[in-house]
This record gives C-alpha cells, sequence and structure tokens, in this order.
C-alpha cells in the first residue's frame, strides 16, 4: 500500500500531478483543493498522502493534501454507485468540514451540487455515511468560510480561460464550462456589489478558485 509520494512536483494540472522520486515519475490524480495548494510549487519538493485504486488491467494512484480529503474520499468512494470521479468533483464542491456538516444535519438536497449527484444518491450518502461524519469533522476541523464572491474589478480572461480549463478537465463541455463560468462571474460581481453598497471601495477581483467553486455550485 502506498501512503504517500515525496519528490519533485514537475508537472501540475486542475486533475492531476506529476512526482518524480527515484528517477521515476508517478502521476497522481489530485482534486482541485490539492492543486490549489500547489500551484505556484512546480520544481519544488512536494508530499502528497497516495490512496492506490488497483483495477483489473490498471492501477490508479491518487494524491491528497491533507488526510481528512483522502479520508473523505475513501469514504464516498466505498460507496456503492460512487467511482473516484465523483469523489473528486466531491472535494472540488465542499471541504472536507462542510460536507460532513452537511451528513450530520441529512442534508441530501445540498449534495446534489456535486456533478454525476442526483437525488437517490444523494440520499444513499447521507444514510451511509451519517455514523461515520462525526469522525470526518473533528479530523476535518472548522469549515472554510464560503467565499464570498467580492468584486468589482474585472476578471482577466486569462482567468476565465483557465477556469473553464479546470472544468473541461472535470469532465464539462467546453460550451458548459465557458456558460458556468460567466454565469459564476455575473453572481460573484452581484455579490460584491449588495456586499458593499456605494461605499466607494473597490475590492479585488474575485480570484480563480472563488470562480471555480461558484461555477461547480452550478
Amino acid at each position: 500500500m502506498v501512503h504517500h509520494l515525496e519528490g519533485q512536483l514537475v508537472l501540475l494540472g486542475p486533475g492531476r500531478a506529476v512526482i518524480e522520486t527515484g528517477g521515476i515519475g508517478f502521476e497522481l490524480r489530485i482534486p482541485l483543493s490539492t492543486f490549489h495548494g500547489l500551484k505556484g510549487r512546480e520544481g519544488t519538493r512536494v508530499r502528497l498522502l497516495a490512496h492506490l485504486q488497483v483495477l483489473t488491467d490498471d492501477l490508479r494512484l491518487y494524491g491528497f493534501g491533507t488526510e481528512a480529503e483522502r479520508e473523505l474520499f475513501r469514504l464516498v468512494t466505498s460507496i456503492t454507485g460512487v467511482g473516484p470521479a465523483i469523489g473528486l468533483h466531491l472535494l472540488a464542491t465542499f471541504d472536507p468540514a462542510t460536507f460532513a456538516r452537511a451528513i450530520l444535519a441529512g442534508d441530501s438536497r445540498t449534495l446534489r451540487r456535486i456533478k454525476g449527484v442526483g437525488t437517490k444518491l444523494s440520499e444513499r450518502i447521507v444514510l451511509e455515511l451519517k455514523d461515520r461524519a462525526q469522525d470526518l469533522a473533528q479530523l476535518a476541523g472548522p469549515a472554510e468560510p464560503v467565499p464570498a464572491g467580492s468584486a468589482t474589478a474585472p476578471v482577466s480572461d486569462a482567468v476565465a480561460a483557465d477556469v473553464a480549463r479546470a472544468l473541461v478537465e472535470l469532465g464539462f463541455s467546453r460550451r458548459e464550462a465557458d456558460q458556468r463560468v460567466k454565469a459564476a462571474i455575473e453572481l460573484l460581481v452581484s455579490q460584491a456589489r449588495e456586499a458593499h453598497p456605494g461605499d466607494g471601495k473597490s475590492p479585488p477581483a474575485p480570484s480563480e478558485e472563488e470562480i471555480l467553486q461558484a461555477a461547480l455550485r452550478g
């Protein structure tokens, strides 16, 4: 069993990372939360917790920045009908503490924000994980604040293109990705205007991560 990999980060994308150690480059599929934690660290030494999936004709490695992320991935993918793709989409939509809170509250509706999760599957996830959610919540710590989305400053075309590219790598069509990015930016700008009505301030443009999270929530 592979517990973790440590080595030089030689390649990074929204859905994967390649770590070279001992002259071998290991490709790991990663959630967007881990991707954001690694951005700007190409060429440096990094350490990712690993999960090895053994298939009939393939071995797949998944990498995570925190123990809570890996534990959540393992928990949800142990449920019938939940594969690794949904596990990664879940981590792109919720941080572990927020997810655990939804499970403890029996809030299956919130889980339908996850790409590939409908009514029946969201209810099954809540049912099967309700006894494990408290442990996950303690491991995860406090939930991350929901981005206020904040901005009246313009979003650059490069940032919008990067977010759309990330959505395509997560399985969205290019058309849907572009539509979601546009809607997310409009929503975040609208929220910023409501939060700062006529105060004369111009908050910075929403970050790439804020736009991506809003786009995934749809």
